[in-house]
């Protein structure tokens, strides 16, 4: 009688171990397979700088006009754009950060969408030298890494009439 009880704890505590480690597994598994859709996801976001516009006015030669595009699905915040010049002869870099918030929308790429932003870059630019634009953008709600683009274009010898 005794060993008849002593098989049926045995069995039953095997059981019990084999559903919690069924259990567990099974929840690794669900968690390890959100977190590999999450990283799908952040790679399917992207954005690129398709163009620059250099004003060559006198009242704002100090702007410049970028066009960013869109390919993927979700909504990116721009976090910052940083213009340098990268032609021999002269560095200088200037950053421009975005605040996001629900009421400063300036820096959101919708999906699928060309977006231009104008920014000042505190100093004049030097016609037929090369600058180079970084952009940055990420994605809060997907909570993915910042991605970057980047492009480069010579600004015009001779300034538009």
């Amino acid at each position: 009688m005794g060993a008849v009880l002593l098989i049926g704890a045995t069995l039953a505590v095997g059981f019990a171990v084999w559903a919690y480690a069924r259990s567990a597994s099974s929840t690794a598994e669900k968690n390890f397979g959100n977190a590999i859709n999450s990283n799908i996801n952040c790679l399917n976001l992207n954005f690129v700088i398709v163009n620059s516009n250099f004003n060559g006015t006198l009242a704002y030669d100090k702007l410049v006009t970028v066009w960013f595009y869109s390919t993927s699905t979700n909504s990116m915040n721009i976090t910052s754009i940083t213009v340098s010049n990268s032609t021999t002869g002269g560095t200088w870099s200037h950053a421009y950060s975005f605040v996001s918030s629900k009421t400063n929308t300036t820096g959101t790429l919708n999906p699928s969408t060309v977006k231009s932003l104008t920014i000042n870059v505190q100093t004049q630019f030097t016609p037929g030298k090369m600058y180079s634009f970084q952009a940055e953008a990420q994605n809060t709600p997907l909570a993915c890494s910042v991605y970057t683009s980047t492009y480069n274009q010579v600004t015009p010898n001779t300034s538009p009439v």
